[in-house]
């Protein structure tokens, strides 16, 4: 398992909503990391940069550098752009039903 992955299902189980179970948080992940292995690289591309996005985005700012840090980070994965890139990379593969499967993966760890 990737490591920023790994981190992601450990924050993930630790900041679900109670309506989420962690077995559903553990099939997304899952389905994720399957459509990942298989998808275009333009696309694969563009999963990493979700999974950077989520991580970046549920991490705590307890301090000014942190801050800064997680500020960089989100905008060096150009997170403000994903989604519509992603929007981008679906009518680029419309006729691509496993590069479809791959960006609904993605847009599920949303």
């Amino acid at each position: 398992m990737r490591p920023i992955l790994l981190a992601a299902s450990v924050l993930l189980a630790m900041a679900a909503p109670a309506a989420l179970p962690a077995q559903d948080l553990d099939a997304i992940l899952e389905r994720f990391n399957a459509a990942r292995k298989t998808a275009p690289a333009e696309i694969a591309a563009y999963m990493d940069r979700a999974e950077g996005c989520w991580h970046f985005a549920g991490e705590e700012p307890y301090d000014a550098a942190r801050r800064a840090e997680i500020n960089r980070a989100l905008s060096e994965l150009k997170c403000t752009t994903l989604k519509a890139d992603g929007q981008a990379l679906r009518r680029k593969y419309a006729r691509s039903a496993p590069a479809l499967a791959a960006l609904d993966a993605a847009a599920a760890l949303e």
